[in-house]
């Protein structure tokens, strides 16, 4: 290590340490990979270095994490010159550790790395090696304080070594629930690439989730969101309708199921339900991409499936009455978008589409009542607009 960090430095933090250890205020040092890599290279300037040094002295978690990764072989800091000062008699183990060189700043490290664990201070002595039961737990509570990352990637490390069924179990748990996080993340900012990565990664270490296979089929269908029927919902705006209920589109956004890449997306939901069929993402995605594709019975099952364990489930019954009227059989649409108002008695689009369906019924008294409904729910003056024309042309129909 460079002398901008030598013995002095790790005395502070061993002094500061006996005394008060609690997790430090963040940002982390741990979590910032240039600092790190600047660190490694003796590049810190003065208020990098005693920044550092408060932190590493009042924050546990980040010793550990600090003193995993030399450990690893993950973060490699250079020897200290040969002019750095000798370090104090600080009275912290009952033996000497070497004076120099990079393997005295390791066992320094590993015993400077005290863990608040079960509200016991635990002290690493040199030569001593970090238990994987204290890294899952330290892992646990990062995940619950949102670093996300540093759990995915030190999870995929630990998973390398040799451990008990029971630990690796447990990371496995870890690093599917960190992965999956991870890549909803990257689906959301429509980073298609990293979500099928993050899969790929996991599946390297046999370890996958229902979670995991639903976003991963969605990054390869280029939508953003996981389960697509709690966004694409409306008759009039997102399947071809206008008001009156008649199609306003030629080919009624009914892609080919003769494409082969939607043949290949296809064989992924029926394989990924084989393994998952509890999974009501993926049931609802793959009805969404069976309506998409106009294989209405078909989708109707997935939706089905859906509300066998979820009998409320609006997507679901959405997506059913969607299904309904694209087949024409407008009395189970109306039953499947009244369900979801009971549920959700303030869901515009499921009033719209209950609105619609009256009109293809020539229930027009029902439809008026609920436009004159919508039309003081909604804020959007086009559809306000829409509406009063509508209904002035209901009347002069009657």
């Amino acid at each position: 290590m460079s002398a901008n960090f030598n013995h002095e430095n790790w005395l502070k933090v061993l002094e500061a340490a006996r005394v008060q250890d609690a997790p430090g205020n963040g940002p982390h040092p741990v979590d910032d990979d240039d600092l790190l890599n600047r660190w490694s290279m003796g590049d810190l300037d003065e208020q990098e270095q005693n920044s550092l040094v408060d932190h590493l002295a009042h924050c546990s978690d980040c010793r550990m994490i600090v003193a995993s990764m030399l450990e690893t072989g993950s973060l490699v800091l250079p020897e200290v010159k040969a002019d750095s000062p000798e370090p104090k008699d600080v009275s912290v183990a009952s033996h000497e550790a070497p004076r120099s060189g990079a393997g005295f700043y390791l066992q320094m490290l590993l015993s400077v790395a005290a863990v608040v664990l079960f509200g016991t201070m635990v002290y690493l002595w040199p030569g001593s090696e970090i238990s994987t039961a204290d890294e899952i737990a330290l892992l646990k509570k990062q995940l619950q304080q949102g670093e996300i990352q540093s759990v995915y990637d030190r999870t995929r490390v630990l998973l390398s070594k040799e451990m008990t069924q029971s630990d690796q179990l447990k990371l496995q748990q870890l690093l599917t629930e960190s992965g999956s996080k991870l890549a909803m993340q990257a689906l959301s900012q429509e980073n298609f690439a990293t979500v099928l990565k993050i899969e790929a990664q996991l599946a390297e270490l046999n370890s996958s989730s229902a979670a995991l296979a639903n976003l991963k089929i969605q990054a390869e269908r280029g939508f953003s969101e996981p389960v697509l029927l709690a966004q694409l919902d409306r008759l009039d705006r997102d399947f071809g309708f206008d008001l009156h209920g008649y199609s306003v589109t030629k080919n009624l956004n009914q892609p080919s199921l003769e494409d082969s890449t939607a043949q290949r997306i296809q064989q992924e939901f029926i394989s990924e339900l084989e393994q998952y069929p509890q999974s009501v993402e993926l049931h609802l995605n793959y009805g969404h991409f069976l309506l998409e594709h106009f294989q209405l019975e078909a989708a109707i099952q997935q939706f089905d499936a859906v509300l066998a364990h979820e009998s409320q489930n609006v997507p679901a019954l959405m997506g059913r009455g969607l299904s309904f009227f694209k087949m024409r059989e407008y009395d189970e649409a109306a039953n499947a978008f009244q369900a979801a108002l009971r549920v959700e008695p303030y869901l515009i689009s499921a009033k719209i589409n209950l609105a619609i369906t009256y009109q293809k019924q020539q229930a027009i008294e029902k439809a008026n009542r609920l436009w004159e409904a919508i039309s003081e729910q909604s804020a959007d003056p086009k559809l306000k607009q829409q509406i009063t024309s509508l209904l002035k042309q209901n009347a002069s129909n009657e």
